[in-house]
This record gives C-alpha cells, sequence and structure tokens, in this order.
C-alpha cells in the first residue's frame, strides 16, 4: 500500500566518517568506533534530540547560445552541484558534537567551575581529520517509531544519504522560556537515494561519497546503528554508553566569571554586572568554505575553509544598575582580552555535575546596544568576538567541553 504521509515520528539522522566501511568488519558487523572518529568510515551513528531536518540540492548550468538560433542550444553543468542540509536538536552532553566532527575538551571533574584542559573545538576541522561527513536520513514504514525498528521486513523503508558534507556554520542558542537548541548547516557534493535498502548491520548499502575530480560516485559501503531515545537502555550496536538528559533547562544555565564578574574591569562595559539578568545567549562559528578548482577536474576537487574565521557571542540582558564607563578610556587602552562563556547543569545529576559547557577564549567586546520602548523592560544586547586560531591554539576560539556522561 502507497505511502500517505512522512512524519517525524519515522525518520532519525545519522552521521559518520566518510569513507567505505572496513571489510574486516563484514558480514552483520555490530558498529564499533567512537561517535565522530576518523578511524572507523561508514559507520553511522545516530544524531539525538533532532527537532528539524531540511536538505535539497541545486544543480548551476550555463545556457550555449549562438549567433542565428534565438533559444538557448544547450545547458551545460560547470560547477559542482551543491547539496544543502540544515538540522537542528537540542543538545545533551556533547555526543552529537563529537559526532558531527567537532572536538570536546575532556569534562571537568565534578561541577563545571572546575578548571579543565582546553583543545579547541575546531582542531580535527582544521587539520582534516573529521572536516568531511556522510549523513543519512532513515525513514520507516508508516506509523512506526523509527527507534525499535532496526530489523524490519523493509515495506516502506528508505535511506536519504547525503555524501561529502562540510559543516559551514554552528551555532547554540539557549534563552528564558525554551529550550536550549543547536543548529547546523552543512553542503555536500552528493545526494542518493536508497527506495528499498538492504540490512543496516551488513554491508551492501551504497553511501554518496563522490570522487570530486571526475563527480564519480565511490560506491562506499555504509552500516547504521540501532537507534535509542538515550533515557532507556541503548541498542546493542547504539553508541550511547549511558542515559543522557531528555533536554536541558535554562534554569540550569551558568555563566562563566567574565561573564558574571562585580568588577569594573570586565567585558560587559557600563553595568553592574551581578544586577543584569540576562535573558538569552548564543555563539555561532562560521565556516565560509572556497572551492578549489583545476583543469581537468570535473568539479572543485575540495571545499576548504576560508580564513580567517570568526567565532561569536551573543547575549540580551534586561538591565538594571549601572557603573562608570567612558568610551573613551576603552579606546586609549584597549590590550584585555577575555574567556567568556557559560555551562550547563545535568538536570539528572543530584549533585550538579556539567552537561557541557561553551567557551570563547580571547574575545573583545564588539558592540553595545540598548533598546527601550512603552511597554518592554529595557534591554542590552552585547556582542562579541574571537578569531579561531590553529589546531592547537588554547588562547583563541571555540572550545566546547562535554559532560561525564560522554
Amino acid at each position: 500500500m502507497a505511502r500517505k504521509r512522512v512524519i517525524y515520528q519515522s525518520e532519525s539522522l545519522y552521521v559518520a566518517p566518510t569513507g567505505d566501511w572496513p571489510e574486516a568488519n563484514t558480514p552483520d558487523a555490530a558498529v564499533s568506533g567512537s561517535p565522530g572518529s576518523p578511524a572507523v568510515p561508514g559507520s553511522g551513528v545516530q544524531v539525538h534530540r533532532v527537532q528539524s531536518i531540511n536538505y535539497g540540492f541545486d544543480v548551476p548550468r550555463q545556457d550555449v547560445n549562438e549567433f542565428g538560433k534565438l533559444a538557448r542550444i544547450d545547458q551545460v553543468i560547470l560547477e559542482s552541484p551543491t547539496v544543502s542540509l540544515d538540522f537542528t536538536y537540542y543538545p545533551e552532553t556533547g555526543v552529537n558534537e563529537r559526532a558531527i566532527g567537532l572536538w570536546l575538551s575532556p569534562a571537568s571533574s565534578g561541577t563545571a567551575g572546575d578548571p579543565a584542559e582546553q583543545i579547541s573545538a575546531l582542531k580535527t576541522m582544521l587539520n582534516g581529520k573529521t572536516d568531511v561527513k556522510s549523513y543519512f536520513i532513515r525513514t520507516v514504514a508508516e506509523g512506526s517509531d523509527e527507534i525499535g525498528k532496526y530489523t524490519e521486513d523493509h515495506e516502506q523503508e528508505s535511506i536519504i544519504a547525503i555524501g561529502n558534507a562540510s559543516i559551514t556554520s554552528y551555532t547554540f542558542e539557549a534563552s528564558v522560556g525554551g529550550f536550549p537548541t543547536a543548529s547546523v548547516n552543512a553542503e555536500g557534493l552528493n545526494i542518493n537515494i536508497l527506495a528499498d535498502p538492504g540490512d543496516l548491520d551488513a554491508v551492501g548499502n551504497s553511501a554518496a561519497t563522490i570522487n570530486p575530480e571526475t563527480g564519480d560516485n565511490l560506491a562506499d559501503d555504509f552500516v547504521l546503528e540501532e537507534s535509542a531515545d538515550g533515557r532507556s537502555d541503548p541498542g546493542a550496536t547504539n553508541q550511547l554508553g549511558a542515559k543522557i538528559p531528555s533536554a536541558l533547562r535554562p534554569g540550569d544555565i551558568q555563566f562563566t566569571n567574565e561573564l558574571s564578574s562585580t568588577g569594573d574591569d570586565n567585558l560587559l562595559k557600563a553595568w553592574d554586572v551581578s544586577e543584569l539578568k540576562i535573558q538569552s545567549v548564543s555563539a555561532s562559528l562560521d565556516l565560509g568554505r572556497e572551492d578549489l578548482m583545476k583543469l581537468g577536474s570535473k568539479f572543485a576537487f575540495s571545499k576548504e575553509v576560508q580564513y580567517p574565521v570568526t567565532c561569536s557571542m551573543t547575549v540580551e540582558a534586561n538591565v538594571s544598575d549601572m557603573r562608570d564607563f567612558d568610551l573613551a578610556s576603552l579606546i586609549a587602552n584597549d590590550s584585555s582580552v577575555w574567556d567568556a562563556g557559560f555551562w550547563i547543569k545535568n538536570p539528572d545529576s543530584a549533585t550538579g555535575k556539567q552537561a557541557m559547557k561553551i567557551l570563547i577564549k580571547g574575545a573583545k567586546l564588539d558592540s553595545e546596544s540598548l533598546s527601550s520602548s512603552i511597554g518592554d523592560n529595557k534591554s542590552v544586547t552585547f556582542n562579541f568576538t574571537v578569531q579561531v586560531g590553529g589546531p592547537e591554539d588554547t588562547a583563541n576560539g571555540l572550545f566546547i567541553q562535554g559532560g561525564d556522561e560522554l
């Protein structure tokens, strides 16, 4: 019987390192290795708490005209087709960030006030180890939960594979009255629809990875792990080694000292920071991509990051008491840089252990704007940015720390 519709119940999103699933693990291999590990290509791990997925492709063509004929005589593809993918999810303890290729600094031993080694979140993206991924959107039979349908009769099942995909932006947002949310945008080179895929734990399903120079599909095999909701015992092949929270809460957000200190010399100028009523915070990273071309190559042979890469953080707050501040004094002495961020308690932890921590290091205040109108509380918005350093730079850029549940 033909499917009548597809809703969120029947779909799940997976991500895998690009490449072929090792033959040594076939047939009927259990998915192994860490999410996002470059050593385990072809093994798709689940992205948890997904709220939306959007994807599509654009094929640019150039008209060929000639004198003597009004209409074009052909349309030729001269540039690489672009496959776009964006998705949002509720972040938990860093399992999704790790799976999509961001590097997690070690979790602090206890509450998030404890110091820990900091490693740039872009470390393995900048050196090319976890930059390129494959994504898979699996759909099961109408009226069935995708979770719990690892083994089925394949009726109405399909998989949409996106290959050679690189992240172009990552944003973490939290505000009063809503769950913290992460948004990811990526660009790929190919999309492959499997209308009747085989078993998920056996070789035989082809990913969408291509040879960028020729545009040919490499026919890389992939396997997908068994999905789980993360609140019950994970499946036998699921990477989720421990339960994760259902969702993080805005009431569990705590700000680092340089966003909450009471001294006169702090990142947020002109305000008694201890009295600010912060309403929202966001941290975002944009990774512009440059297509590298050469003669003899049908498409771009690589999509490289365009430098410099800038990470930004925005904080919006309802204002209260002010402090002395003279913009001229900032112009005269602008040597200070700051490490600003926030951490979120794990709501399932009785001792207040950390779920995630977002930190930008080496930041400077770029703007401060105030808004006041009838019927609304007076508010102030702060924007500050930092340039991302190299893979070994521990003083500049975006740093993400996971929770103990990893």
